[in-house]
């Protein structure tokens, strides 16, 4: 078992191990054990961490750093939830049925947005959320009104590892391609050896596989070796140029440049 999703704000740190989600800033640490089965997305939204999963329960924590922690608000979503991004001053989920929802700390979910297939993951850019289903296709949507739909992107022919804006472009992997588009169409391609996971920030673009850790070099598209250790069973995160590998056990911080 690894840790399924970590989220970074501020000082503060999460990720979940299973079921359990962990809290982290400086010194402190605090976990709660809400879920009844895997989390799957974790975010930061005003003053509350935010986790879902596959048992189907979006949950807002306080964390009371001095104390613990506390549930001050749970919603039964009517299938499993994938992930959870803070998008501007609102949250939104998405779910194993392609669909997007924006949820507060009262009220019911609104409907904002669907896909045709389950959506894999959804990342924040810029001035866009990117989001991935099962059926290999990418959708790019206003952050401001995720129902505006930018652009649709077609071409991969196995499941997308990730898709993410940066600079103004999006990039995409699958298990043997990494793919720069411009608009709708590829603008560069290259074939990767293993699947890449891509990581943005508005300093730099990064690739994190199994073995390595690259630089992606965006003129040329080119993968640079970055002298980087992986932790094992973790999940990366990108924050402005630091690299966070966050295990069970260990958070390891590097600089990419």
């Amino acid at each position: 078992m690894k840790v399924t999703c970590a989220s970074v704000e501020n000082e503060e740190l999460a990720w979940a191990f299973g079921t359990a989600v962990y809290f982290r800033k400086d010194s402190l640490k605090h976990s709660s054990y809400s879920h009844s089965e895997f989390v799957r997305g974790l975010a930061k939204f005003g003053e509350f961490w935010v986790s879902g999963g596959d048992d189907k329960f979006i949950r807002f924590h306080r964390v009371n750093w001095g104390s613990g922690v506390e549930v001050v608000r749970e919603f039964q979503h009517k299938k499993k939830v994938t992930g959870v991004l803070c998008v501007g001053s609102g949250l939104v989920f998405a779910d194993k049925h392609g669909e997007v929802w924006k949820l507060g700390l009262e009220g019911p979910p609104e409907f904002v947005m669907g896909h045709q297939a389950s959506i894999t993951s959804m990342s924040l850019g810029s001035d866009c959320v990117v989001s991935v289903d099962k059926d290999y296709k990418i959708k790019v949507s206003e952050a401001e009104c995720l129902c505006k739909l930018r652009e649709v992107l077609l071409g991969h022919t196995s499941e997308v590892v990730s898709a993410v804006e940066y600079e103004s472009r999006i990039y995409s992997t699958d298990s043997s391609t990494l793919v720069k588009w411009s608009g709708t169409k590829p603008l560069q391609s290259i074939a990767t050896k293993e699947p890449l996971k891509l990581l943005s920030s508005s300093e730099c673009l990064v690739a994190v596989s199994c073995n390595s850790v690259y630089l992606v070099e965006r003129e040329y598209l080119q993968l640079v070796p970055l002298s980087i250790p992986l932790v094992l069973d973790s999940v990366a995160l990108l924050v402005g140029c630091q690299l966070y590998q966050v295990s069970e056990t260990e958070i390891s911080i590097n600089a990419v440049k």
